[in-house]
């Protein structure tokens, strides 16, 4: 749930209701979507995020990472998330009685291994297409291009760019 409409990537606006939250007070909710949100490791995709303007801060809520398949553990002043996996998403901190998650902060992310070197400058290149990169290891433009796959693995975020709407179907009456 955030208050921000400036993080949607996609909202609509038609999914009006009221949603209760913990203290028995109800919220109204006035569009739902998805949001995008740029972390320490990269841009983050979280979808069926309510736009509610009455908060003032963001909330993630347990029981729908639990619902997708992550684990969310507490113990010793921290909450561990991790993915269906085992793969630690994040750690964070508790400050006060909450736990605050700041994408910006190195400390609270998982630590990542890139499944490829390829992936990881594909990703640090502004997800640069396949051939591109090959060019540039071929040629010597860039340092550090070490070994790179001669197939790129499926980028989700490339995918997710790529998609959009189809025709409405015309009525043949």
């Amino acid at each position: 749930m955030t208050y921000d409409q400036e993080l949607f990537k996609e909202l609509d606006k038609t999914t009006i209701f009221k949603v209760r939250i913990g203290n028995g007070a109800y919220l109204a909710v006035k569009g739902k979507g998805t949001v995008a949100i740029e972390g320490y490791t990269g841009l983050k995709l979280i979808s069926n995020v309510l736009y509610a303007l009455e908060i003032n801060q963001n909330l993630l809520s347990v029981g729908q990472l639990l619902e997708k398949g992550y684990k969310v553990l507490f113990e010793d002043n921290h909450c561990l998330i991790t993915d269906a996996q085992g793969k630690e998403v994040f750690k964070v901190q508790m400050e006060g009685k909450s736990f605050a998650l700041n994408l910006m902060e190195e400390e609270q992310i998982a630590v990542h291994k890139e499944d490829s070197n390829t992936m990881l400058w594909h990703r640090r290149l502004g997800h640069f297409h396949h051939t591109t990169l090959l060019f540039m290891k071929k040629n010597n433009l860039g340092e550090g291009l070490l070994e790179l796959e001669k197939k790129l693995p499926t980028c989700a975020a490339c995918q997710y760019g790529k998609q959009i709407r189809l025709h409405f179907p015309q009525n043949k009456a």
